[in-house]
């Protein structure tokens, strides 16, 4: 298939070294101090890990992981089970991550640029795609699982009626 477009791995890498320039050249002030920036690791590591299992679950499936190639499998289990877009959820922890960990204002702006990024140019198109792919399928799976995340149903088990 031809690629129609530039895959969010690409944005995501100008929004790191973007959160670094901004920081290191236009850090506007510092609002997190040592030591509290260094709960930057944990969404960080968070994201790496939603990023390596969600990868691995595209390769067990044999589906691709970009989103101009046409998918041949859905998947609703592991982090899909509590995000559509588990992967941009763990991009945008890393991010964030990134942001806490340098401490000043300016970090945090590319990581709203890229929320917007993904959510108007990338997921529409991804989900249309998976309509067309999976049909009632995909639209049981989006009716039931949130776009971003939903961390009451990710920590809390429904109880058995």
């Amino acid at each position: 298939m031809q690629r129609k477009g530039i895959d969010p791995p690409f944005f995501f890498m100008i929004a790191v070294g973007a959160e670094l320039v901004l920081h290191y050249i236009l850090p506007i002030k510092q609002i997190i101090p040592s030591p509290y920036r260094y709960l930057g690791l944990l969404p960080t590591l968070y994201g790496t890990m939603l990023n390596l299992w969600a990868d691995g679950l595209f390769k067990r499936h044999h589906t691709t992981v970009k989103p101009f190639d046409k998918s041949t499998a859905l998947i609703v289990e592991g982090p899909f089970q509590f995000s559509r877009n588990p992967m941009y959820v763990g991009m945008l922890a890393i991010l964030l991550g990134l942001a806490v960990l340098l401490g000043s204002i300016t970090p945090f702006v590319p990581m709203v640029v890229m929320f917007f990024i993904l959510q108007l140019l990338y997921i529409p198109h991804e989900e249309h795609q998976l309509y067309l792919a999976f049909g009632n399928n995909f639209i049981e799976y989006r009716n039931s699982t949130p776009k971003w995340i939903n961390f009451y149903r990710m920590f809390v088990r429904k109880r058995k009626q």
